[in-house]
């Protein structure tokens, strides 16, 4: 049970710091028109982005637990670079730097994906 609400729970995080990492990707590149309709449709693809955060944690995540718990290698570090190191390695092969940057709400979706998973299944 505890494994099962700190996979809702991180994903429940992934899901609010995604729109948070888009924000913080047109800003860098140069600022989108920042209007109703803009914020509106980041809102809107929460959900989805929600249940694709369980499926990644309810299949990735539990993969990693019993992997890296039955090596003695459950540590933050080790699973941060578990999820980090797959979307760093998509965005460095990006052949356009905005697919590269755009890649910065994945990463911040990712590292809280992460410590929120972490702090939650070993406790």
């Amino acid at each position: 049970m505890r494994l099962l609400v700190a996979w809702i729970a991180s994903a429940l995080a992934g899901a609010a710091a995604q729109p948070v990492g888009l924000c913080i990707a047109f800003w860098l590149l140069g600022g989108a028109p920042w209007g109703r309709g803009l914020i509106l449709s980041i809102l809107r693809s929460v959900p989805y982005v929600f249940v694709a955060c369980l499926v990644v944690q309810l299949v990735y995540g539990g993969l990693l637990y019993v992997l890296l718990g039955s090596l003695g290698w459950f540590k933050l570090p080790i699973v941060l670079l578990a999820y980090i190191v797959p979307v760093a390695a998509l965005a460095y092969m990006s052949d356009v730097p905005k697919d590269a940057i755009m890649q910065i709400s994945t990463l911040t979706c990712g590292v809280a994906l992460a410590v929120v998973g972490w702090l939650l299944a070993r406790a």
